[in-house]
């Protein structure tokens, strides 16, 4: 969540903004420490969300967090648990679980510069691809343990993390982690092995009716916090998009197979680079064996174009995102492995060059454009 996201000078969308402008110092007046990292991270006025969100969740209330991608969801979370971090204490209190390793360590990178005043602060992440026994070190006086449903479970059966003293227990991108069964089979294990008496905060662009009896299970009583009405997410309605993003459809001649469909594409794609103007580019495919090919075939013609896959290293993959969000990346082709949480401000043009398998990956894409009040292209290939 880079500051430039938030503190832009730029006309800003109203879906990202309240009637009376809204400054943090309002909701968080008692915490000057957490005030001046949000301040050094030019985070000023709190979206409207963060103005709904806040006061529930400071308050204890277990709590449902549904708003648009880009509009502030992650610090819903992280200014009420680093207000409630018993910084003395050197044992674990808070667990975050995210779907995807990247989110994982975008989560604690927000933690560290919201609370980079904070004395003795320690919180990191846990994700797969990265060596065990780093993971024994660093669980040491970790006090916010932010990871992987797998690599924390894993953790915690070992014994590495230990959970008696678990006060809060947070599930972002909660309908990714309620839809694959290997994942929620994992969050039961973990909320097994927490104690009963915690807070328990569910976080979400896109959350299905059809899961909400799911949530009964970890909450016998919570508050349901969404957007403004006009906010609702696009599988209500699908009208509800980020306002700040303007969506259209490139039509590919019609041909008999996908291996002459895909040079098509390749030619649409390059029309469209060449006469767009975008500052940064997301181009979505659904085939991990299609984003290198697609990537050499924009080297080709000369454009800066990284990458990204699952089957690549984790750290490579974390250095990919990072040369995203830090703007030395101008086009970056990927699978849906980065369609969730990933904060980029400078995105503003998002390519599906495939049609993504269901709504919900759709709303996400396409939230990687626009954020928090920016505006953004989405062009979808047909």
């Amino acid at each position: 969540m880079p500051a430039s996201e938030y503190s832009k000078d730029t006309d800003r969308t109203t879906d990202v903004q309240t009637q009376d402008e809204t400054p943090f110092s309002d909701i968080i007046k008692d915490h000057p420490l957490i005030l001046k990292g949000l301040s050094d991270c030019e985070f000023i006025n709190a979206s409207p969300i963060q103005v709904a969100a806040l006061p529930t969740i400071i308050a204890g209330n277990d709590t449902i967090v549904e708003a648009k991608n880009g509009t502030g969801k992650t610090l819903t979370f992280v200014i009420p648990t680093l207000i409630k971090l018993k910084l003395e204490q050197n044992h674990l209190q808070t667990i975050i679980l995210a779907p995807t390793r990247e989110i994982a360590v975008q989560i604690q990178q927000c933690f560290k510069k919201v609370g980079q005043h904070l004395p003795g602060l320690k919180c990191e992440y846990f994700i797969g691809g990265t060596p065990v026994d780093v993971d024994k070190q660093k669980a040491k006086c970790c006090q916010i343990a932010v990871g992987s449903p797998g690599r924390i479970k894993h953790l915690i059966n070992d014994h590495v993390l230990k959970c008696s003293e678990v006060k809060s227990f947070i599930l972002d991108e909660v309908d990714r982690l309620f839809t694959d069964k290997s994942f929620t089979k994992d969050v039961r294990l973990i909320d097994a092995k927490l104690p009963k008496l915690k807070q328990t905060i569910v976080v979400s662009a896109s959350i299905d009716k059809n899961d909400m009896s799911v949530f009964d299970e970890f909450m016998k009583e919570y508050i349901m916090v969404k957007g403004a009405e006009e906010d609702m997410n696009a599988l209500q309605d699908p009208s509800k998009f980020l306002l700040g993003i303007k969506q259209y459809v490139a039509c590919v001649k019609a041909v008999s197979t996908n291996i002459i469909l895909l040079p098509a594409k390749n030619v649409r794609l390059l029309n469209i680079l060449q006469n767009l103007p975008y500052t940064q580019c997301i181009v979505f495919t659904n085939y991990m064996t299609r984003v290198e090919a697609v990537c050499n075939m924009l080297r080709d013609h000369n454009y800066k174009a990284d990458y990204i896959r699952g089957d690549q290293d984790q750290s490579i993959r974390l250095k990919l995102v990072d040369r995203l969000t830090s703007f030395k990346s101008k086009i970056l082709v990927a699978t849906d492995l980065i369609a969730r949480g990933i904060d980029s401000s400078n995105v503003d043009l998002v390519i599906n060059m495939d049609c993504p398998n269901d709504w919900a990956t759709y709303l996400h894409r396409i939230g990687r454009a626009g954020r928090f009040g920016n505006k953004g292209w989405i062009i979808f290939f047909l």
